[in-house]
């Protein structure tokens, strides 16, 4: 008997062990299988977002040119002309910015003389918007592959300012010749007749093709702050406004007039220079071989700081705040009204 019973002892002993491997060799397996599970799980879930943006980047593709230049193309030209008056005032005053005793040009004789330049200004601000406003999602798209909906005031701004560089590299002639034109304007005789062949014929004659140049660095920085104040503060202005009426475009005049502030010394400093360079180029100053860089730009900032101390630098900022911040707020309202009405006629 107790043969037999030790015997049986053994077995069982035998037996636990047994199972107890079996257990352990299960639950390494479940373990295994489980990781194996969560692993094909995870594999899955990455490839179902891919799947899914792709599946969204395809359904909201980036909008075809030919649905966005005709409506920017009308905005920008109705709002270049539309705030073309309170341009030439901010560049009678800012050009005298330099004298302690800047002649206040009076209203009535703006509204009589703002025909002056009008053309170049037209031509050159739906260009200039058209180029920025049109430019900056592209921008925006080639920096963070994402729409500007989907990014930061940072990514915004950043964007905004990588947008001008093709914007001014086009529109700086233009906007040199305008500013010919409404500096001719101010003078007893003028000599360009409101042309503005004549005016880009005798810059060039007395300078170079360089002189349709003058000021720029000046008017790079000056562009490049406003778009980007502009266009990472926009969202911010509308989603203080909310639903109140009119809130898209007080939400492009706050973002326009902030703007302006901002980038009031830049333009201060390149409407002395381009003043003072026009004007010893026509009465037969000196020539240039190229175009002047940014030290020319600093040295009319420091004229102007020391005739008129810092405040010099802003100055005309009521007037440049009234043309910038009623252009943003025009292309807020004007851009998506004109996309939709054109739309509406392809549909």
């Amino acid at each position: 008997e107790p043969s037999m019973f030790s015997h049986s002892d053994s077995y069982l002993q035998k037996n636990s062990r047994t199972s107890r491997t079996r257990l352990r060799a299960n639950a390494a397996s479940g373990a295994a299988t489980a990781a194996t599970m969560r692993r094909r799980h995870f594999v899955f879930a990455c490839l179902a977002h891919a799947s899914a943006a792709k599946t969204s980047s395809k359904a909201k593709p980036p909008p075809r040119a030919i649905d966005v230049l005709p409506p920017l193309l009308v905005a920008s030209a109705i709002t270049a002309t539309a705030t073309y008056p309170l341009d030439f005032l901010r560049a009678a005053r800012m050009s005298s910015a330099a004298s302690a005793d800047a002649a206040k040009l009076g209203l009535r004789a703006a509204v009589a003389k703002f025909s002056q330049g009008l053309a170049p200004e037209v031509a050159k601000g739906t260009l200039s918007r058209v180029l920025k406003f049109g430019g900056f999602p592209v921008a925006h798209r080639l920096l963070y592959d994402r729409a500007p909906a989907a990014g930061s005031a940072a990514s915004r701004a950043a964007a905004g300012a990588l947008a001008t560089f093709p914007e001014m590299a086009l529109c700086t002639p233009l906007e040199t010749g305008k500013l010919a034109l409404q500096l001719d304007a101010l003078k007893a005789a003028p000599a360009f007749d409101n042309q503005l062949q004549k005016a880009a014929a005798a810059l060039t004659a007395a300078a170079g093709p360089a002189a349709l140049y003058a000021g720029y660095c000046a008017l790079q920085c000056r562009q490049a702050v406003w778009t980007a104040v502009y266009f990472a503060s926009r969202p911010a202005f509308a989603e203080a406004f909310g639903a109140l009426p009119g809130a898209t475009f007080c939400a492009g005049l706050g973002a326009g007039v902030l703007g302006a502030v901002a980038n009031c010394p830049f333009d201060v400093c390149r409407s002395v220079a381009q003043k003072e360079l026009i004007g010893a180029w026509v009465s037969g100053g000196e020539a240039v071989t190229r175009a002047p860089g940014l030290a020319h730009a600093l040295a009319a900032g420091r004229s102007v700081v020391s005739a008129r101390g810092a405040r010099g630098l802003w100055a005309g900022v009521g007037f440049k705040s009234l043309h910038l911040g009623c252009g943003g707020a025009l292309m807020a309202v004007l851009q998506p009204a004109c996309e939709r009405a054109w739309a509406k006629a392809r549909a």
